[in-house]
C-alpha cells in the first residue's frame, strides 16, 4: 500500500467510524419494564401500611428550579468542551460540591436522571453525573427503587470500533495491501488510534453508571439494574470476566438475606437472560440427576451463538471485534483477527441460576412488586 494510499484510507476509516460512534453514542438503552410480583399469602391490608408525606409544592418546585439552573451550567460546560478540547470537564462528581443548594431533592434529582438531557451519550451522562453529586449517599428505599429503574434507561455505552457490521466492511478493503509484518503492525495501530477516543468517550458513560448504582440501597432492584448495567457494557466491547464475576457474587451474597421467593425466581429469569443471550440453552437431566454444567442453562460464548444471532443479525455476545491483523495461514493472505473480549466462566452463571432456583423452592412468599429489566 502506497503511502499516500494509506494516509486517504486512514482519514476515510476515522471519519466513517467516528461518525459511526456518534450515531451510536446518541442511543440510549431500551425502556425497561416492570413485573408485579407473586401475591403475599396474607398480606396486610392497606389501611396498616404507613400514608407517604404528600411533598410540598413549594420545596418541590425550589428544588426543581435548582437542578433546572444546575443542568443550564453543565450543559454550557459540555459546549464549551466540545468548541475546545482544552476547556477541561470535572474529573470528579462535585458540581454541587462546589455549588451548594439547601434546596435539593433526592426525588427531584431522580426525576432529572429520567429525562434525556441530550442526545449524545456521554454528554447527557456527564451532566447526570454531575447531578449526582446532590444527592445522598445513599437514597432511601423508595427513591432508591426509582433510581434503580434510571439505571436500567441510562445511555447505553458506545459500541467499540471494530465490532459493528459497518465498521467491519470499512475495514476489510484496508488490509488488501498488507504485505508483511510491519504494515500489519502500522494498520494495527490505525485502529488502535479509534480505540483510545472510544474509551475516552464513554469514561463520563461507565462513571454516571458507577455513581448512580454506588447510591442504591442494597436490594433486588438494585441488583437487576446492575445486572442489566454489566450485560450492556459487555454488549459494547468491554471484557467481561470480572465484572460479570463481580456482578454474580453481589447477588449471591443476596441470596444469602434471604429474599421472598417471587424475587428470587425474577432474578433468576434475569441471569436465564444474560446466559441465553450468549447461546444458553437448558441443560438436560439424567434421570433427574443434574449434569455436569447445571441443572437450568449451560453454554455461551462465540462458538454458541444465539438461535437468533444468524437469521435476526442480532450482535453476537459477547460481541467480536476487529483487534488487529494478522497472517491467516488457512487462507493464505493477511486478515483482520475477530475477537471476543474474556468472559466469565460459563459454570460461573450456570451456578448463580442454581443456587437462585433452588434457594425460591423454600424461601418465604413474596411481599411486593420488583423491578424487572427487558
Amino acid at each position: 500500500m502506497h503511502f499516500e494510499e494509506i494516509r486517504t484510507n486512514k482519514r476515510a476509516m476515522v471519519w466513517a467510524l467516528m461518525g459511526g460512534l456518534a450515531m451510536t453514542g446518541a442511543a440510549s438503552a431500551a425502556d425497561t419494564g416492570k413485573m408485579d410480583m407473586a401475591k403475599p399469602t396474607a398480606a396486610k391490608p392497606d389501611s396498616a401500611k404507613p400514608t407517604p408525606a404528600k411533598p410540598d409544592p413549594k420545596a418541590t418546585a425550589a428544588a426543581t428550579k435548582a437542578v433546572q439552573a444546575a443542568i443550564a451550567i453543565l450543559q454550557k460546560e459540555v459546549i464549551a468542551h466540545q468548541k475546545d478540547p482544552q476547556s477541561a470537564l470535572r474529573d470528579k462528581c462535585n458540581y454541587f460540591t462546589d455549588n451548594p443548594s439547601t434546596d435539593l431533592l433526592p426525588e427531584v434529582i431522580v426525576q432529572a436522571l429520567g429525562s434525556t438531557i441530550s442526545p449524545d451519550a456521554p454528554s447527557d451522562s456527564y451532566i447526570k453525573w454531575q447531578l449526582l453529586s446532590g444527592a445522598p449517599a445513599k437514597f432511601d428505599a423508595e427513591t432508591g427503587r426509582l433510581a434503580a429503574t434510571m439505571l436500567m434507561k441510562a445511555a447505553k455505552p458506545i459500541l467499540r470500533p471494530g465490532a459493528s457490521a459497518n465498521d467491519k466492511r470499512l475495514l476489510d478493503p484496508l488490509v488488501r495491501d498488507v504485505k508483511n509484518v510491519d504494515d500489519s503492525l502500522a494498520m494495527t495501530k490505525k485502529l488502535e488510534g479509534l480505540v483510545t477516543p472510544w474509551e475516552e468517550r464513554n469514561k463520563p458513560v461507565l462513571a454516571y453508571r458507577d455513581e448512580l448504582y454506588s447510591r442504591l440501597p442494597v436490594g433486588p432492584e438494585a441488583l437487576v439494574a446492575h445486572l442489566e448495567d454489566v450485560t450492556q457494557r459487555v454488549e459494547a466491547g468491554y471484557t467481561g470476566e470480572k465484572i460479570m464475576a463481580e456482578a454474580a457474587a453481589e447477588i449471591t451474597k443476596w441470596i444469602d438475606t434471604n429474599p421472598p421467593a417471587a424475587h428470587l425466581y425474577v432474578m433468576a429469569e434475569r441471569v436465564k437472560k444474560v446466559i441465553a443471550k450468549g447461546g444458553g440453552k437448558p441443560a438436560p437431566t439424567n434421570g433427574g440427576n443434574n449434569t455436569p454444567g447445571g441443572k437450568g442453562m449451560k453454554g455461551y460464548g462465540p462458538n454458541n451463538p444465539p438461535a437468533n444471532y444468524a437469521a435476526g443479525g442480532a450482535m453476537q455476545y459477547p460481541p467480536k471485534y476487529y483487534d488487529h491483523v494478522e497472517f491467516d495461514s488457512k487462507y493464505n493472505k493477511w486478515m483482520w483477527a475477530d475477537i471476543s473480549g474474556r468472559y466469565v466462566r460459563a459454570e460461573t452463571l450456570t451456578d448463580l441460576l442454581n443456587t437462585l432456583e433452588d434457594s425460591a423452592k423454600t424461601a418465604k412468599a413474596a411481599d411486593g412488586t420488583m423491578t424487572k429489566g427487558k
